[in-house]
């Protein structure tokens, strides 16, 4: 009915996006809650989050000029290209003080007021080009984030007292969709599988609960027909005797 919607995603996501939506209806108000109630899980335990590395750059095939993209890369690797990337220019949206990036209070300010982060990425910033530059050395090289919001900090702080009370750790267990991906039969099924976002999303929006499980129940059943069962089968035995993730965040 359009009076109370229910947001799931990474915390500091949300933090942000508020921050415009509040601006732009004011009145408004939300509440974060978690970590739920989750079926095996302890009440206080998040959801295990998957290690990944960082964003992998390839040139291409088809570049017209290989050399060139190899000098961007040299680049954005320097210290210079560290810099510029994610600070901006020197001089001009931010100062050298006693060998350290210190913002410039006028776009410091300017940026803190931008809620939509567009002001940034006119000024060249938080556009893609600080993940090709390899290690990120924000701290070793510069200065932290400088353009970060000290409220906003403080709140995630807060957050992380709520959300990890008792902290980060490193397990080591299988993935069942690993497993799962890997079986004879992912070839046949995996079209079917691509398919459940926009199943999902059809579903939502049916005219009736009917419809919706109609939608549903088509792609299971295709699911099944393509190999589901068997590469479950696959997985179990696959698992058999390993401990395996049972709750996971995507990143």
């Amino acid at each position: 009915q359009g009076r109370v919607a229910v947001l799931a995603a990474h915390y500091p996501a949300i933090l942000d996006a508020s921050k415009e939506y509040l601006k732009t209806h004011p009145g408004s108000e939300y509440i974060p809650l978690g970590p739920l109630e989750r079926a095996g899980a302890e009440p206080d335990r998040p959801a295990d989050l998957g290690i990944q590395g960082n964003n992998v750059t390839v040139i291409t095939k088809k570049a017209k000029n290989v050399d060139a993209a190899l000098r961007l890369l040299e680049y954005l690797a320097s210290d210079e290209g560290t810099l510029l990337v994610r600070y901006g220019v020197q001089g001009v949206h931010w100062d050298m003080v006693d060998g350290k990036p210190v913002a410039k209070k006028e776009w410091f300010d300017k940026f803190m007021a931008d809620t939509t982060g567009k002001l940034k990425k006119n000024e060249g910033l938080t556009d893609g080009f600080e993940s090709l530059g390899g290690q990120d050395r924000t701290i070793s090289l510069g200065a932290g984030d400088i353009w970060a919001d000290q409220d906003r900090i403080a709140i995630m702080d807060k957050a992380r007292k709520i959300l990890r009370p008792n902290g980060i750790s490193v397990i080591s267990a299988y993935n069942p969709g690993d497993a799962v991906s890997n079986s004879p039969q992912w070839e046949t099924l995996k079209p079917s599988m691509d398919q459940i976002g926009d199943v999902w999303k059809t579903a939502i929006f049916a005219k009736s609960d009917d419809a919706a499980l109609k939608v549903i129940n088509d792609l299971r059943g295709q699911m099944n027909k393509t190999g589901y069962p068997e590469a479950i089968q696959y997985a179990n035995e696959q698992l058999k005797g390993k401990e395996i993730v049972k709750l996971q965040m995507p990143n």
